[in-house]
């Protein structure tokens, strides 16, 4: 998950501080899953809801748009990767 982070961080030009508060999230939430503990570092407002198709839409456009940025070609795989399982993840059945 941080490789594809990097990587839309690489297309886009992202801010330091967004690209460090993704990484340093993501960092925490898995520490706090493997602790076991059922704490979750996101507030009940943060928490995603279910998308709908045109919200699910939407991200997997968005994924698409990175990996045109992007000039090489393991770097489009990766991101071609992470839109497959965020499609798997999500489905347009909400």
């Amino acid at each position: 998950m941080e490789a594809c982070v990097k990587l839309i961080d690489k297309a886009w030009v992202l801010p330091q501080e967004s690209l460090q508060a993704s990484l340093d999230l993501i960092e925490t939430e898995r520490r706090l899953l493997r602790s076991g503990s059922g704490e979750d570092d996101l507030s009940n407002s943060e928490l995603l809801g279910p998308y709908d198709g045109k919200v699910i839409a939407e991200l997997l456009w968005g994924l698409f748009e990175t990996t045109v940025k992007l000039e090489g070609a393991q770097d489009r795989k990766a991101i071609h990767k992470l839109a497959l399982l965020v499609a798997e993840s999500l489905t347009m059945d909400s």
